[in-house]
């Protein structure tokens, strides 16, 4: 099997302290910016970057197939999982040692029924699951419905964390209600109350709910990467309410997409979304304590920007094929210090060149395997 081909690059940081304000709220910001520059690039063996790996086959009833894995949330010794299915959306949950817990699929509009699932997330006893009709909970240790809170004029959930029982921090998007231009809404479900809408949109006005957002816990606060900024924000609450601080700024500088293509975006969309496959536009990330692991895109070819929080040091890895540890792309998750990605047949057989042994054949006895999903786990030095 092919090694995986990636590349390094170098980058400049610079930390920076300054009072500003978001949503007219005293903000003190101590941020790290990390300028990136996608063309400067040498060549590294991927397996010189990894210091521990391990696999984890997830025993899958032979009744139950899913599609596409999107999201998973490690909680209290179990796995949750989000699959975007080709035939139902689903939540399934198995323990750490992979074995089956059960499964959240019902489809419908009547209580604890859905036809989509856009986000879930795991918050005290609970699996919260956002709908077209509602904010669903149901038990985490069965899967059993609870109740359903109904979208409303002041709550439309589609992607979202919770940062504790009754606080919830949802993507605003596009909309024609979203008068106050602001990304993020938080808002406590107990009462029914927008607590803080912050980070404003940069100057595009694109139609719609075209937006992506990227939630991660880390520490007290919970993390969020804005759509076409280029900035991770903490989101904090206390006694005295919710507060946003700026924490890296991840710089692209002119491989951005810039302020003109976004600010055009209303007119002509067609324009804009040929001409934003050219820059960086969004980019993911997954933070560990010791590392962040940054997956973005540039002219359509994938990359990852591994920081070492301790060290100060960074390396851009170009994502070009796979090599024997099963490195495809980015992650899905992290848990503890590793990054989590997945492993299915199908990949099994993209990645095995023709006439040969594939790596992970010891996880799947045939190509027709569609129920088999096996878990990647690297801890990078």
């Amino acid at each position: 099997m092919k090694h995986l081909v990636i590349t390094l690059l170098g980058l400049f940081i610079v930390t920076c302290d300054k009072k500003e304000a978001i949503n007219n709220l005293p903000v003190s910001t101590n941020h790290i910016e990390i300028r990136v520059n996608p063309l400067n690039a040498k060549n590294v063996d991927i397996k010189s970057l990894v210091k521990n790996h391990s696999y984890l086959k997830l025993e899958i009833p032979d009744s139950l197939y899913f599609s596409s894995i999107e999201k998973i949330i490690f909680d209290d010794g179990n796995i949750y999982m989000l699959d975007k299915s080709n035939f139902q959306d689903q939540i399934l949950s198995f323990d750490l040692e992979g074995n089956f817990n059960f499964h959240i699929n019902r489809p419908g509009r009547g209580p604890g029924e859905f036809e989509t699932i856009y986000d879930f997330d795991i918050e005290g006893k609970s699996v919260l699951i956002s709908t077209t009709t509602g904010l669903k909970f149901y038990d985490k240790r069965s899967g059993t419905y609870l109740r359903t809170i109904l979208n409303s004029e002041k709550i439309q959930i589609q992607n979202f964390k919770m940062m504790d029982t009754n606080i919830l921090v949802a993507e605003v998007g596009r909309f024609k209600s979203n008068i106050s231009k602001k990304q993020l809404r938080v808002l406590n479900l107990e009462k029914g109350e927008v607590i803080l809408e912050a980070v404003p949109f940069e100057t595009h006005a694109l139609k719609g709910s075209h937006s992506n957002r990227y939630f991660y816990n880390f520490g007290d606060s919970l993390s969020v990467t804005p759509i076409y900024d280029q900035t991770i924000f903490r989101i904090f609450k206390d006694t005295l309410g919710a507060y946003v601080k700026p924490a890296y700024e991840v710089n692209f500088g002119e491989y951005w997409v810039p302020r003109d293509i976004l600010a055009a975006s209303y007119k002509d969309r067609g324009t804009f979304f040929s001409e934003i496959g050219d820059y960086v536009s969004i980019f993911e990330a997954f933070e560990t304590d010791n590392k962040m692991y940054i997956h973005y895109k540039y002219s359509g070819e994938n990359y990852a920007l591994l920081y070492d929080k301790k060290d100060k040091d960074s390396k851009n890895l170009k994502l070009i094929s796979n090599n024997e540890l099963g490195w495809f792309g980015a992650p899905v998750a992290t848990y503890k210090n590793s990054i989590v990605n997945t492993i299915t047949v199908q990949k099994e057989a993209e990645y095995t060149p023709r006439g040969k042994k594939g790596s992970f054949q010891q996880f799947f006895s045939s190509p027709n395997e569609q129920n088999t999903l096996v878990l990647l786990f690297i801890e990078l030095e």
